[in-house]
Formats: C-alpha cells, structure tokens, sequence
C-alpha cells in the first residue's frame, strides 16, 4: 500500500512540495522538529470531541486506568502496569476527565 502524497504549499517557506504535517512540507518539518519550533506551525485540525476507547478491551482498560490513578501511581507506573505508552495514559485520563466533567453536568441540569 503506498503512502498518498498531497502537494501543499508550506507554511514555513512557501514553497511548493509533499506535506508532512502541521501545514510543512517533508523539507521543513524535520528541522523545525529538531530546533523545537514546531510550537510556531499549529496542527491544522481540532478535534471536535475528545478520544474515548470505543470496544469492549478499550472499555477495560480505561476502567483499570482509573483503578491504577485512584492508587496514587504515577503515569510511568501506570503505562507499564497496563503495557502501553505514557502518551496512551495521557489519553485515558482525558477521556476520564471528560467523562466526569460530562457526568457532571448532568448532575447540575
């Protein structure tokens, strides 16, 4: 399967070449990644609700996430306890936290 390619002009330079991410083409990102200015190029699309494991395994997970945070551990003990990334943590605690802010106001109305 080949990877689709997409024209852009970019963001940083103005040239003409294949997209990478964040409005750069394959040229600019990585030397902006590197120098750790890529704070300057948002990324180009918001998400319009946050993440939320959608199966049954995700369910669990999210589930044991919160058994772990209620413990006091940390995201690194958290990750390795569960086999994924820190940055998969990260995203349970959001989609926990969204769900109590949602729960929340439903308690309110």
């Amino acid at each position: 399967m080949s990877t689709p390619t997409v024209t852009i002009t970019c963001a940083c330079c103005r040239r003409r070449g294949l997209h990478k991410a964040r409005g750069l083409r394959t040229a600019c990102y990585p030397r902006h990644h590197d120098n750790g200015t890529l704070a300057q190029y948002p990324t180009t699309r918001e998400l319009k609700e946050p993440w939320a494991p959608h199966n049954a395994h995700g369910k669990r997970m999210l589930a044991r996430y919160v058994e772990l945070a209620s413990q006091g551990r940390t995201a690194a003990q958290i990750a390795w306890e569960l086999g994924v990334g820190e940055r998969t943590v990260q995203r349970y605690a959001a989609a926990y936290a969204a769900q109590q802010s949602e729960q929340a106001q439903w308690r309110v109305a």
